[in-house]
């Protein structure tokens, strides 16, 4: 019997985010611009997101103890630390000094070039990728693998668009994956595919 994909939370929010943004470009692209600067709202928004995923994904593992919730809060413990760039931003320059004493630098992305892109990606496309083998305890909702399959779209499509709105569409891309990964935390996939 063939299997309906349904929308999910995470589609949902992926949808609402590029027609939201795509509007907002269109309409007035300065304040696009503004929004999606480094360090402006999307990426303070992203933030937030980070905080909201790992621990959404704590609770599944609380709920039923297994590797891949756990993965996946570390996995976004560990970006939220690196787009904090190890605490600088907060001002804990401890961390921030004792990097850039061991490494020669307090961000992964300067450290580690466009590479960081690559290993940061990596778990996502795993988890997103498990989707194609249907619903699981913990493997997300076909609609979440679509969900990340227009967040690499997306991301593709700033590599050919001017520097402004590369980063820009950086950002949004950004606050897609971590908005989808909270999501992919909160609602379980059994609950969403029929």
């Amino acid at each position: 019997m063939h299997r309906r994909t349904r929308i999910s939370l995470g589609l949902a929010w992926v949808i609402a985010c590029v027609v939201a943004f795509a509007a907002l470009a269109l309409v007035d692209a300065p304040r696009w611009l503004a929004l999606a600067a480094k360090e402006g709202a999307l990426e303070r928004s992203s933030h937030a997101l980070l905080g909201v995923a790992t621990l959404a994904w704590l609770a599944r593992a609380r709920q039923a103890p297994r590797r891949v919730p756990l993965v996946l809060a570390g996995f976004c413990l560990v970006v939220l630390a690196e787009e904090l760039d190890w605490g600088a931003h907060l001002g804990w320059s401890t961390i921030a000094a004792g990097l850039r004493a061991g490494v020669g630098d307090t961000n992964l992305h300067n450290l580690l070039g466009g590479a960081s892109y690559l290993i940061f990606a990596v778990p996502p496309m795993l988890f997103y990728g498990s989707a194609l083998r249907g619903a699981g305890a913990h493997r997300p909702a076909r609609a979440d693998a679509v969900a990340f399959a227009l967040i690499a779209a997306t991301a593709a499509a700033s590599l050919g668009a001017p520097p402004s709105w590369e980063s820009s569409l950086d950002e949004l891309s950004e606050l897609m994956l971590y908005g989808l990964i909270a999501c992919s935390g909160l609602v379980p996939p059994e609950s969403q595919d029929a």
